[in-house]
């Protein structure tokens, strides 16, 4: 009765407070080098950290150690060396030259809770410059009516890789809330900074860079591996992603667990295996993605543990969405 009133609560809200979990051992952070996208580089943006003492180096010593910092990647958040978040825009922006996209694809799912397994689909579509994202539990007949979910993100590309407009979801027979995110003057109605804003709650949140959305993220994890393929030769990095729910914004740290594979229709697939924690609370809701390079590094696994109910994703199924016109509604 406890666990299936913990995966109610869940399924209403995003705040559930989740029991600890045993201590892990100590991860290095490591910087993302490599831009997701072929587009002019920009500055980075400034980011708190302790203090160094390179300032007080002779010029010839802080050349050389200069050097080594270039060197080393370990030690440096990865939001540190993240473009700054974008520049306001009078209209949104179009597809980057040179960004690498997977195809349009539909992926059938088995989808385990803790109150059960039913099915599901998760629908990546590419169109006009920007990207529909969808994820749909489909109920059995004897599936709990509570447990109908509905996710969608829609946006567009930026050097940080997808770049989220708005995410939307529903729960079971409850109404839809959203999370927007306001990076046009259009949008921003004449505020200069572009905003992450909410319809459960008044608060605005300045929009980071690389910020996604509880949807969005699982396909953005694919484009930052792929365009920083020497995280594959350091099992235990750790790398930065904010992540906006419908209430506010966390920074999750995402580790390389390292390869796995994953069995299911598909077959036996190999895949690489992320787990993050959110950077805010120790205690918060855990993220874990098995990204298939063999299928553009689409994330053939997913699993969200909110320590005593979870929801797990399983792609049994892929096949290719030629148009909109096999966009489910």
């Amino acid at each position: 009765m406890l666990i299936h009133l913990g995966l109610l609560a869940w399924l209403g809200k995003n705040d559930l407070y989740v029991q600890p979990v045993a201590a892990q051992p100590a991860i290095t952070l490591i910087k993302l080098v490599k831009p997701v996208i072929a587009i002019p580089a920009t500055a980075a943006p400034h980011v708190a950290a302790p203090s160094t003492a390179h300032s007080s180096m002779p010029s010839a010593e802080k050349s050389s150690a200069q050097q080594q910092m270039d060197n080393d990647t370990t030690n440096i958040p990865a939001a540190a060396l993240a473009p700054p978040p974008p520049e306001l825009s009078a209209h949104a922006q179009a597809e980057p030259a040179g960004l690498t996209l997977p195809p349009s694809v539909l992926l059938k799912l088995t989808v385990r809770t803790t109150l059960g397994t039913l099915d599901g689909e998760l629908e990546w579509l590419v169109e006009n410059g920007g990207y529909n994202l969808r994820l749909e539990t489909l109920l059995r007949p004897d599936s709990l009516s509570a447990l109908k979910l509905i996710r969608r993100s829609t946006g567009g590309f930026d050097s940080s890789g997808l770049a989220p407009r708005r995410y939307t979801e529903q729960r079971g027979g409850r109404a839809e809330v959203a999370t927007n995110f306001l990076r046009t003057r259009e949008e921003l109605g004449g505020l200069t900074e572009p905003l992450v804003t909410f319809s459960r709650v008044t608060d605005r949140i300045p929009l980071a860079a690389g910020v996604q959305d509880e949807l969005s993220v699982l396909m953005q994890l694919g484009f930052l591996v792929r365009g920083n393929p020497e995280l594959l030769q350091q099992p235990g990095s750790t790398f930065e992603v904010p992540v906006a729910g419908t209430k506010g914004v966390e920074f999750f740290n995402f580790t390389l667990i390292g390869q796995e594979t994953v069995r299911s229709d598909l077959g036996a697939v190999a895949t690489w295996h992320l787990r993050s924690q959110p950077l805010q609370d120790r205690y918060g809701t855990r993220i874990e993605v098995w990204l298939a390079p063999e299928h553009d590094f689409l994330p053939v696994k997913s699993r969200f543990d909110f320590g005593f109910a979870f929801i797990e994703l399983l792609a049994e199924k892929i096949s290719p969405l030629a148009s909109a016109a096999k966009h489910a509604p």
